[in-house]
């Protein structure tokens, strides 16, 4: 966008340069008459005129509407030139793809992913699930400690200085039923939440105006400065209370080389991990209460992977 900003400006204060374009396709009328008196009679000779003669037609239309553009306003002439780009990139994407792109879808791609500053790498999700030490009564039925971990490159992938905001939430509902003490005991709320390996303080208020807590989920945010193409390594960790009975769900706000996650759970429990993504999931292992699974295609902004689980039915005994 900074960049048609700057084009359009610049076409405006050397608009006295296209007088060359006119003085140009007058050339080529002259050419073209010359071409017409001495060769004319020639098949080289004609080809050479009409050929001449288009140009010379073609670089006068082109002043004309060059002169016509210059009287206008700068802001008709950012429109002109903003449509001119997006015409031509999705006739581009329509003749390398051979697919005509709605226009909001080919404006989504373009906005959420062609102009997205931010891209992460090395994306690892970790999740451990363990039985808490708390009543059952408490909830109706049994409770489990989710301790997840989260790591990441994130780079600039732009020319420009980006303020990328680094976010977390962890889910309040179950957590608000206990006290201080049982959170600490059951390493419940944010563990960690580390740049480049260097801890933040998240005693402190880490919440803004637009990410701000909520009846359902404390967050925190830290607003990372990051220069052109530059690379920090993000790292966060939390815990929080989930039901025996329960769902997960992750998804990327930004766009992903890919995905790996691994599950630990407890015993007496079946798991299973769906990709929400267009590609499934890669089994990388499997063991007693543990599994890896590898996406290596991109994310998209809103791709993930959801998580259920439930207690095994109790096995009958065998007669």
């Amino acid at each position: 966008m900074s960049s048609t900003r700057e084009l359009v400006p610049r076409v405006g204060q050397l608009a006295w340069t296209y007088s060359f374009v006119l003085i140009l396709g007058m050339l080529f009328f002259f050419v073209s008459f010359w071409v017409s008196t001495t060769y004319g009679e020639t098949p080289a000779g004609d080809l050479a005129e009409n050929i001449t003669r288009e140009l010379g037609t073609a670089l006068v239309i082109a002043y004309v509407v060059i002169i016509i553009v210059e009287q206008r306003s700068w802001s008709e002439q950012t429109d002109l030139v903003k449509a001119a780009c997006n015409a031509t990139m999705a006739s581009t994407f329509e003749r390398i793809f051979g697919v005509q792109f709605p226009a909001h879808m080919f404006e989504f791609v373009r906005d959420r992913l062609m102009r997205q500053p931010i891209f992460r790498e090395d994306t690892f999700l970790s999740y451990n699930l363990r039985r808490a030490n708390i009543p059952v009564d408490k909830f109706g039925m049994d409770v489990l400690v989710m301790v997840t971990q989260l790591s990441y490159w994130v780079t600039n992938v732009s020319g420009e200085v980006v303020d990328y905001p680094v976010r977390v939430f962890v889910e309040r509902t179950l957590l608000s039923q206990v006290d201080a003490e049982v959170a600490k005991r059951e390493g419940l709320g944010l563990l960690e939440f580390s740049i480049d390996n260097d801890e933040l303080d998240t005693a402190q208020d880490g919440t803004t105006e637009k990410w701000h807590n909520t009846p359902e989920f404390i967050r925190f945010e830290h607003l990372l400065r990051i220069p052109p193409n530059g690379r920090h390594f993000v790292k966060i960790k939390y815990g929080m209370l989930k039901l025996a009975m329960d769902t997960e769900a992750w998804r990327s706000l930004y766009p992903c080389s890919g995905l790996e996650v691994q599950v630990h759970f407890p015993e007496g429990y079946a798991l299973s991990i769906d990709a929400m993504h267009v590609d499934d999931f890669r089994r990388v292992s499997d063991g007693i209460g543990s599994m890896t699974r590898r996406l290596d295609s991109p994310l998209f902004p809103s791709n993930g992977c959801l998580l259920w689980w439930h207690p095994r039915a109790p096995q009958s005994p065998t007669a």
